[in-house]
Formats: structure tokens, C-alpha cells, sequence
């Protein structure tokens, strides 16, 4: 047959050409039924997947459910606990307000009478009121260390800045003898003032001076422990105020909550703990897809019984006409060398009666084949 075949022979080449027809659409037909099989055992594995996935996230809005309750009970809570600490730090503020407000009065009292005896003692004394000023104070009876950065102030102001000036002013900055000579009307014009000041009122009120001095340092002792105890209030603990109330009901609104925390944690760790549950609610969801998995499942099936009818259909076809026995060795080469397209060369070769390209083109084919070229 083989030889009859590659020797010419419309008819033989065109049974050949039909045969090779009827076996490609076989296999085509074939191929895509697997494909569809497999395409279809796919889609079931992966809707499989999405149903755990479903178990799953069912199994936590149950969870979430039985928590539910507990979580909108201590929210309840928590505001109501919020409402009570507020409460609470607004009665602590209103005591401390009420403390200072008493320890301010106090003060003012105290200073008032501070004030009445320094006008007294400035009466009684003769003492002048530029003698009571920072200034005078600082210059002729400095006591501490603010006293004295204002005298070094005042010496700076006095001896090099107010000399410059009228330096400047009067000279340009071009005469330096004129420069001494200010420096010496300053020192010697404020150093003489000085002197009289200090001998003619310093001495002659220095009693007078000496209690009103007094009297300044017990006001400045008075405001500094007026902004002392004005931040230990501030700062004053809890258990020096009236906050029992207050603190009962925060007490117990915290104690309630921690009792709904327990009963949360003690109904989720029972949920979590009940595997009955679980399995029952795997049901529910699998019950749920079983008529779509069902429905999968049958066109499936019915997929595969197409196909195993289509392969004994195929291998009735093959059975036949004797596909094996006859084109064997044809039917094994490369697809380019007996290929629909080659047959289709033959015949048009054999319907023109073009001995020679057949020869050529047979011969050609059967070395490729690694087959004996019989003539």
C-alpha cells in the first residue's frame, strides 16, 4: 500500500488526504473535551476552595456575633467611666480653685498690712519715696543677687554707654582727649552725686530705710511662697481631698468592666474550644453550596462521558479502516513530510501528470523517511 501510494495514485493519495481529515478532527475534537475536563475539575477545586474559605469566615462571624453583646456592654461602660473620671477631675480642679482662691485671699490680706507699714514707716520716719525704689536700693543697699546685676547695669549705662553717646554725639569719634575728658565730668559728676545721696539721705533715714527693707523682704518672702504653695495645690494628691464618691463610682465602674472582659474572653474561649459547633456550622455552609457543587459535579460527568464516548468513536474510526495496518509508517513521520498540504502536492502533480516532480518529490519525502529508494 505504501508503495502504491508513494508511486502515484489519485485515488490512493485522496482515501490517504480524507483519512488524515477524519483522524485531525478526531483529535482536535479530542483535545478540547480534555482541555474542557480539566478546565472543569479546575473550577470545582477552586469553588472547594472558596467554600473553606467561606467555613472560615463564618466561623469568625459566629465568634464576633457571641462577642458582640459583651463588646457593646463594656463600650457602654467605657463611656459612662469616662463620663465619671471627668466628673471626677472637674470636682478635683473645683477644690483646688477653692484653695488658692482661700490662700490668695489670705495673701492679699497679708500684703495689705505689708503695704499699711511701709506708708506708716515711711510717715512715722520722714523716710522720702526714692528711697523705697529698686533702683535706690540697688544702688546703696544691695542684698541679693538681682540687686546687684542692676547695679552693674546701671554702672555700665552710667560710665561707657552714656559717655559714648556724647562722644559720638559731640565729637564724631575724632578727638580722644575730648573722650577723657567726658569720661572724667562723669565720673566725677556721679560720683559726687552719689556720695551726696548716700551721705545726706542714705545716713540721714538709714533707720527708716532699714525697716522698710525689712518690710520688702517679708513681701518678697510672702509672693514667693504665694507661687509655692500655689503649685502644691496644683499638684496636690488626691488623698488630701473630699473625691470619696467620685472614686467609688470609677472604682466600680472599672470593676465592671473587668468582669464583662472576663465573661468576653470566658464565651470565646468556650466557642473556640467547641468543635461540635464548628463541624455543625461546616455543614451549614457546605449544605449551603452542595446544589452548586452538585450542579459542577453533573456537568462534569457528563463532559467525561462525552469524551470516553468520542474515544471509543475514535478508536471505532481507527479499527475501521485500519489505520495502523495501512498508513503505519505514514502516519509516524514529521508532519512535513506526509502532511495534507504534501498529499495535496501529489495530486496536483498526478492530476497533470507531472511524472517527473512526483518522482522527485517521492524521492525527496523517503529520504527524509530513511527509507530505500525502490523504484
Amino acid at each position: 500500500m505504501e508503495e502504491s501510494i508513494l508511486h502515484g495514485g489519485e485515488k490512493e493519495l485522496l482515501e490517504l488526504k480524507k483519512t488524515l481529515q477524519e483522524k485531525n478532527r478526531y483529535n482536535a475534537v479530542l483535545d478540547s473535551m480534555d482541555a474542557a475536563v480539566d478546565e472543569q475539575k479546575l473550577k470545582i477545586e477552586q469553588r472547594k476552595a472558596d467554600i473553606e474559605k467561606e467555613m472560615n469566615l463564618e466561623v469568625k462571624r459566629r465568634r464576633d456575633a457571641e462577642a458582640a453583646p459583651f463588646y457593646t456592654e463594656i463600650a457602654s461602660c467605657e463611656v459612662e467611666l469616662q463620663k465619671a473620671r471627668d466628673e471626677r477631675n472637674r470636682k478635683r480642679e473645683e477644690l483646688i480653685g477653692q484653695m488658692i482662691a482661700e490662700e490668695k485671699e489670705m495673701y492679699e490680706k497679708r500684703k495689705e498690712n505689708l503695704e499699711k507699714q511701709r506708708k506708716l514707716i515711711g510717715q512715722t520716719e520722714g523716710v522720702p519715696g526714692i528711697c523705697t525704689t529698686r533702683l535706690f536700693l540697688a544702688f546703696f543697699c544691695p542684698r541679693n543677687g538681682k540687686d546687684a546685676l542692676i547695679l552693674v547695669s546701671g554702672l555700665v549705662i552710667l560710665f561707657l554707654v552714656l559717655p559714648m553717646v556724647v562722644y559720638f554725639g559731640a565729637y564724631g569719634g575724632n578727638d580722644r582727649q575730648a573722650l577723657t575728658g567726658i569720661y572724667l565730668v562723669f565720673i566725677v559728676v556721679f560720683y559726687t552725686l552719689y556720695l551726696l545721696i548716700n551721705n545726706l539721705v542714705k545716713d540721714k533715714y538709714l533707720v527708716g530705710i532699714n525697716k522698710l527693707l525689712k518690710v520688702t523682704e517679708e513681701m518678697e518672702k510672702l509672693e514667693a511662697n504665694r507661687k509655692k504653695r500655689e503649685k502644691e495645690l496644683e499638684n496636690l494628691p488626691d488623698s488630701a481631698l473630699d473625691l470619696g464618691e467620685f472614686d467609688e463610682e470609677v472604682n466600680r465602674l472599672q470593676a465592671v468592666i473587668e468582669e464583662l472582659n472576663k465573661q468576653k474572653d470566658l464565651a470565646l474561649l468556650n466557642f473556640d474550644s467547641d468543635e461540635r459547633r464548628h463541624i455543625a456550622i461546616g455543614q451549614e455552609v457546605q449544605e449551603k453550596f452542595k446544589p452548586e457543587l452538585d450542579q459542577m459535579n453533573a456537568v462534569l460527568e457528563e463532559t467525561i462521558s462525552s469524551y470516553e464516548k468520542m474515544q471509543q468513536e475514535y478508536d471505532k474510526f481507527l479499527n475501521d479502516r485500519r489505520i495502523e495496518e495501512r498508513y503505519g509508517i505514514l502516519l509516524q513521520a514529521e508532519p512535513d513530510i506526509f502532511s495534507q498540504t504534501v498529499i495535496d502536492e501529489l495530486i496536483f502533480y498526478l492530476t497533470h501528470s507531472d511524472a517527473e516532480n512526483i518522482s522527485k518529490a517521492i524521492i525527496k519525502r523517503k529520504k527524509k523517511l530513511g527509507q530505500p529508494m525502490n523504484n
